[in-house]
């Protein structure tokens, strides 16, 4: 049973993203708005990982006793690992790291608990950081019991460069908004962009989602580029 065609509304499955969409048998996943998404095209390198899929959370329940993933890994050509991570009722229970920089198609098998009582499980997949994976199936066994776990009620919102997406982590589970969301139990919107400076130009006025908390990290792509001796 794949959740992907078989949900009506897919953004209750996935949390810190804006929105999550299918269309023609591909879902896809956004986390600046669209008014954000059109400033970033004045750069190539913003470009290129504004779709990344950083912080990003599947997020559902399930007796399923296996899970797999199909998705094209696109974005930056750059040799960088490929990482998920798979929580299984809380604790880190699957890490797949992988150099997707040859192979763009990427199914995988995250889990598979057939030796074990089958229950409904609390299930969250931490999606690639650095990579555009453009989902074509999460498949579930036959039958399986499916839904949505519900959202934290408390929101972050983390503005920042590469370092605030997770560029040379291998583990998305590991980069320090999603380790922020673990110690608050909150939802977080994962806005860092790698190449990304001091850029009031990226705010969208009318921003739809309200954060509890607002983590901004830049300072380090300024600095190279001389920025903070001549702003102008």
């Amino acid at each position: 049973m794949d959740l992907l065609s078989t949900q009506t509304d897919l953004s209750l499955f996935f949390h810190g993203a804006l929105s999550a969409y299918r269309s023609e048998d591909v879902t896809y996943l956004d986390r600046f708005s669209p008014a954000q998404f059109m400033h970033f095209e004045q750069d190539p390198t913003w470009a290129a990982f504004r779709n990344c899929a950083a912080g990003i959370i599947l997020a559902f329940a399930t007796d399923s006793p296996t899970l797999d993933i199909s998705f094209h890994s696109e974005g930056a050509r750059l040799p960088l690992t490929l990482g998920i991570d798979v929580e299984i009722d809380g604790q880190l229970a699957q890490g797949h790291y992988f150099d997707t920089y040859y192979d763009p198609h990427v199914r995988l098998r995250l889990f598979d608990l057939s030796d074990q009582f089958r229950r409904m499980r609390r299930i969250r997949v931490f999606l690639p950081h650095m990579r555009v994976p453009r989902l074509l199936s999460v498949d579930l066994t036959d039958n399986a019991r499916v839904e949505a776990l519900p959202r934290p009620t408390a929101k972050i919102l983390s503005l920042g460069d590469s370092i605030t997406q997770g560029l040379d982590a291998i583990s998305p589970d590991s980069i320090y908004p999603n380790q922020l969301g673990n110690l608050f139990q909150a939802e977080v919107l994962n806005q860092g962009e790698a190449g990304h400076v001091f850029d009031s130009g990226s705010l969208d006025p009318h921003f739809p989602w309200s954060p509890n908390l607002i983590t901004v990290a830049y300072g380090s792509n300024d600095w190279a580029s001389k920025r903070l001796d001549n702003p102008n």
